[in-house]
């Protein structure tokens, strides 16, 4: 909370009235520690971000949204945020963050006991494929979601086998 603090100082200081990056990580805090605003006020941040048009940021505090609901047992509101986090990252181009939005779209239809659709699991094998462009964050995603749903794949490479 302190830094959110400091990055309001700064947007002051460049002559910004608000700061909805702030805001937003602010809310997700909440969020991760549980507290009974944090949806309210997270809702209130994204908007902000959401006016402000900053994608990128966007596409980052869905996807952060996203795992915090998946892990609290909230698939729905889980795949809302995934979903717009894929949206939003696609347009910037941020493929660490389509692939986050993926993972977590292939995890909750594997959540869901009827298996990943295989619409999601052919995205994610897309992401994979691109693994170069990856972040760590992205790869742990990924194998988050290959524990998960089993036709998924992984940032492992494949072991030879007898035959190879």
């Amino acid at each position: 909370m302190e830094r959110c603090q400091q990055l309001r100082v700064v947007a002051a200081s460049l002559g910004e009235n608000e700061a909805p990056v702030a805001d937003t990580l602010e809310a997700l805090t909440e969020l991760a520690e549980s507290s009974v605003q944090a949806f309210d006020r997270l809702e209130a941040a994204l908007s902000r971000l959401r006016v402000v048009d900053d994608k990128s940021y966007l596409a980052y505090a869905l996807n952060t949204a996203a795992s915090l609901c998946l892990h609290r047992e909230q698939p729905d509101v889980a795949q809302a945020f995934a979903q717009e986090a894929r949206l939003a990252a696609t347009a910037m181009q941020r493929h660490g963050e389509v692939a986050i939005a993926e993972a977590t779209l292939a995890r909750l239809g594997g959540r869901s006991h009827v298996g990943a659709s295989d619409r999601a699991v052919r995205r994610l094998f897309k992401q994979v494929a691109n693994r170069d462009r990856l972040n760590a964050r992205a790869q742990a995603a990924i194998d988050e979601a290959a524990a998960v749903v089993p036709a998924a794949p992984t940032m492992a490479p494949a072991l030879p086998t007898k035959e190879q």
